[in-house]
């Protein structure tokens, strides 16, 4: 429903007016899924979030990928640091935890290791 349409629109809309690059190869890589945020219903957890991909299927629960992406922004904002967890929450309930282990770089772009 609203939230494929509304996440295919924000894909089209970043692609067509930015490249989306590997920072080492170059190579075309696109916009694999958008992920949409908002506060958590479950206690123990930091976030809810959804992640719509770009062949409009929609996961119920937080993935590693989406939720690191999730992180690395957190990071970038000075809310989590080095050592710290964050605990998302998926539509179904479902919570993950990712850990901040460090920081580093990949080619000129600021990057996160996360466990």
């Amino acid at each position: 429903g609203d939230l494929r349409r509304v996440g295919a629109q924000i894909r089209e809309v970043i692609e067509s007016r930015m490249a989306m690059t590997h920072p080492l190869d170059g190579q075309d890589q696109g916009l694999r899924g958008v992920v949409f945020t908002a506060p958590p219903q479950a206690a123990s957890a930091d976030l809810r979030m959804v992640t719509v991909y770009d062949t409009g299927a929609v996961s119920r629960a937080p993935g590693g990928t989406a939720a690191s992406a999730v992180l690395a922004v957190l990071s970038a904002m000075g809310l989590v640091d080095v050592g710290q967890s964050f605990a998302p929450e998926g539509l179904a309930g479902t919570l993950l935890r990712a850990d901040l282990a460090a920081v580093t770089r990949v080619g000129d772009l600021a990057a996160i290791v996360p466990s």
